[in-house]
């Protein structure tokens, strides 16, 4: 059930692919000028990884659209993992993974738009760092009005990383992991991505102690209102853990 496609000017549309629990659901590998478009993968330890293109960019040129990826909920799932360069994905529905979407080193100079990453059916036993909606390894990708639902840390980012993150939302609806962070750098390093008019929020009674956590130094920048509705409290989180201009 892993489906490869590796020829130029490949069209794929429509279709349910079983990856039977184990296997990835479709990986494109060598391709250039591809498009996969309606198409729903089930059972997936990896839903679907584009890999890095032979040449000297890691470009794949691909198209991506219209896809729902659903994990097995098994330690270690991803339901999509980008290594390539130069590729568009588009309206993906993503669930059951301990991480639902990874950019990988190589993986940069992509554009992401309206992936939504759900937090049903993820791995139990885990701790809740290494759980997480987004996660982006990259020198930097563009996000654009993606979701993350229920993850503990929403967006996981690099340090080395300079994606923009433009009217990105992070939400829970139950306390139930005790760890909500929106945007979190890798072991607490600095901030050098963007993210410009994204909503962090939660519907439920507790408080969340940290929605930023970057330490200081970086030259990224963070823009408001970064919120609907900023508190003192959220605010002075946002300016103790983000050396940056937090404009507006």
């Amino acid at each position: 059930n892993d489906d490869v496609f590796a020829q130029r000017n490949t069209y794929v549309t429509g279709g349910i692919i079983d990856a039977s629990g184990v296997a990835t659901g479709i990986t494109v590998e060598g391709g250039k000028d591809i498009l996969v478009s309606n198409v729903t993968i089930k059972n997936a330890y990896q839903g679907l990884c584009i890999k890095a293109g032979d040449n000297d960019l890691n470009a794949t040129y691909a198209d991506f659209e219209n896809i729902v990826v659903i994990g097995n909920s098994e330690e270690g799932s991803v339901g999509v993992i980008v290594e390539g360069a130069y590729n568009s994905l588009t309206n993906f529905k993503i669930s059951h993974a301990q991480y639902a979407f990874v950019a990988t080193e190589t993986g940069d100079n992509n554009v992401f738009k309206s992936i939504m990453a759900i937090g049903t059916g993820i791995p139990e036993g885990l701790d809740i760092k290494e759980i997480a909606g987004f996660v982006d390894l990259s020198g930097g990708n563009n996000y654009d009005m993606c979701y993350s639902d229920q993850y503990a840390t929403a967006f996981l980012i690099a340090e080395r990383s300079r994606s923009v993150y433009n009217a990105c939302v992070a939400s829970w609806w139950s306390a139930d992991n005790g760890y909500h962070v929106g945007f979190r750098v890798i072991d607490e390093g600095c901030l050098n991505a963007t993210i410009l008019y994204s909503k962090v929020y939660h519907t439920h009674t507790v408080d969340v102690d940290a929605y930023l956590l970057a330490d200081m130094g970086g030259d990224g920048s963070v823009q408001y209102p970064f919120d609907q509705v900023v508190s003192d409290t959220y605010h002075s989180i946002l300016t103790a853990y983000c050396n940056t201009d937090i404009l507006g």
